[in-house]
């Protein structure tokens, strides 16, 4: 039977650049087949081939579903394989890349509740209730809201009210007095029906008034002033005005002083009837007069104010 000798060296490469072909072959004489013996199995000649990856297939599943995973993909170096001491294939065989780098959702959950709020009745039964937020965590990245209620309710103060008693409204003491605007205006204060308020279907205090009204106090004349000198007041002297009142009766009086049984008197007389005598007054200023007192003597001449005239 043949068989093969040694194969040859190989030959120049096809081309320079971008992949050519080398070939060797060997003899079939090592021995040579004879007397009928089979011939050499197997090829003559070989030719030598780097290897060349095949495409990339399908990239893996992500390892992550958000928040950022990784998928490869690989290739085979089978489009050819590298032959008969030929290069393998060239770069890497698998490549990776992110994937799902997208925000996970966050799924809402309540915290704890609250307090209580504040019973709504005081007795025969009320309510009140307390409330939880849904920030621990708050749903965030389209994740789903909070399960179940964010308040509740219960019963509170469930015990028998007692009866309750009227009570009437009585007044407070008055306000101070408004400000008067002048001598002969009113002023007022108020006060208020809270000491205590009506309760409970007590009356209130609109039996009695709640506004006092009052005439504005007037300012006395305190200042002496000097009388006209062409006064016909008495016989002989000159009339003249004094701060002292008789028997405490006026603060301010007009005293003539013309005669020595009114000595100690704030008054002014006259000895001479007639339409023609007179008192009169000059002031610098207006002055509001409240009241005048003719103060008529005892002894003898009270007629001689009968008739008189204040113009």
């Amino acid at each position: 039977d043949g068989e093969y000798s040694d194969f040859g060296e190989w030959s120049e490469c096809s081309a320079e650049c971008d992949g050519g072909i080398q070939n060797r072959v060997r003899q079939c004489d090592s021995p040579a087949p004879e007397h009928g013996g089979a011939d050499c199995e197997g090829r003559p000649s070989e030719m030598r081939q780097d290897g060349e990856y095949s495409d990339f297939g399908e990239w893996s599943e992500c390892s992550a579903e958000c928040d950022g995973g990784i998928q490869n993909r690989v290739r085979q170096c089978d489009s050819p394989a590298p032959e008969h001491g030929g290069a393998d294939c060239e770069g890497r065989p698998s490549e990776m890349r992110q994937c799902n780098a997208h925000q996970c959702p966050v799924d809402g959950e309540y915290s704890d509740f609250g307090e209580w709020s504040e019973c709504s009745a005081e007795c025969d039964g009320g309510n009140q209730t307390r409330t939880r937020q849904c920030d621990n965590p708050a749903p965030e990245h389209g994740g789903a809201d909070c399960e179940g209620e964010d308040s509740e309710m219960q019963g509170c103060n469930n015990h028998e009210c007692a009866v309750a008693v009227a009570v009437d409204g009585q007044y407070g003491e008055f306000g101070d007095w408004t400000e008067c605007e002048g001598c002969g205006q009113n002023q007022s204060r108020m006060r208020e029906c809270n000491n205590p308020a009506p309760a409970h279907g007590g009356s209130d205090c609109s039996d009695r008034p709640a506004e006092e009204i009052r005439s504005c106090p007037c300012e006395k004349l305190t200042t002496v002033f000097e009388m006209k000198e062409h006064e016909n007041i008495a016989a002989s002297g000159t009339a003249s005005q004094s701060n002292s009142a008789y028997k405490a009766y006026a603060e301010l009086a007009i005293d003539g002083d013309t005669n020595g049984d009114f000595e100690a008197g704030s008054v002014t007389h006259t000895r001479t009837p007639g339409a023609d005598v007179f008192w009169m007054l000059t002031f610098d200023s207006p002055q509001y007069i409240k009241n005048v007192v003719l103060w008529g003597r005892s002894d003898c001449c009270q007629k001689r104010i009968d008739g008189a005239k204040f113009l």
